[in-house]
């Protein structure tokens, strides 16, 4: 299925608002049982897994899970264009839920954000309120983890929520972006510090194992 079905300089808005090599930046380092990285391979301007299917309020404004407007740009609505990307919405969610296989589930929704919506906030941390909420316990200890390594925190800020995916077992939900200058040059390659902060996020997994899972 093309992506090009966008009319205006869809290739700047790609460039700024995707989520930039944060597949490898989030994924374990080595195969790690408790860690099962679910990973969309679609752009958000082509779907985003991230909406409602119903009742999803930036629907109004064009941005649902089938974008039509974004910045100026506008895209050209098909009924096969919109079927596949429903498919592919519903499937990314099945696929989130088979891997919430018990109570006491963490999920972590991995992204990134342009440094213009939050200039002095390196880390975002995002969660819903609602049942998926993480404790409090979780919450500090991510902050701390983050303060340690000299990044600065901020908590729903500048995007709040976190994906939560239909499941028969009670789990917990948190977000996390990332300041896509604390990792990515202005053309969206990997700096230097991408190391350090790949190895912080490697050592955040291995504190919520030992110390708040169990």
């Amino acid at each position: 299925m093309p992506l090009n079905t966008w009319i205006g300089d869809i290739d700047r808005e790609i460039g700024k608002w995707t989520d930039w090599h944060t597949d490898t930046l989030f994924t374990p380092r080595k195969p790690e049982e408790s860690i099962v990285p679910v990973i969309f391979p679609y752009s958000r301007f082509y779907c985003d897994v991230e909406r409602l299917a119903e009742n999803e309020p930036l629907e109004a404004v064009g941005q649902g899970v089938f974008y039509t407007k974004f910045n100026g740009c506008v895209r050209l609505k098909t009924a096969q264009l919109a079927t596949h990307a429903a498919t592919l919405h519903q499937s990314h969610l099945l696929n989130l839920s088979s891997n919430i296989d018990c109570d006491n589930t963490l999920l972590i929704d991995c992204h990134s954000f342009p440094t213009e919506l939050a200039p002095d906030v390196d880390i975002c941390i995002g969660w819903n309120e609602n049942e998926s909420n993480p404790s409090p316990t979780l919450i500090h200890l991510l902050k701390k983890h983050f303060n340690s390594y000299g990044y600065h925190v901020a908590f729903n800020h500048p995007y709040g929520n976190s994906i939560t995916p239909p499941s028969a077992f009670s789990y917990q939900s948190l977000m996390i972006e990332v300041n896509k200058r604390i990792y990515l040059t202005e053309t969206n390659a990997p700096l230097p510090h991408f190391h350090t902060l790949h190895t912080c996020l490697q050592s955040l997994y291995t504190n919520i194992l030992h110390k708040w899972m169990y």
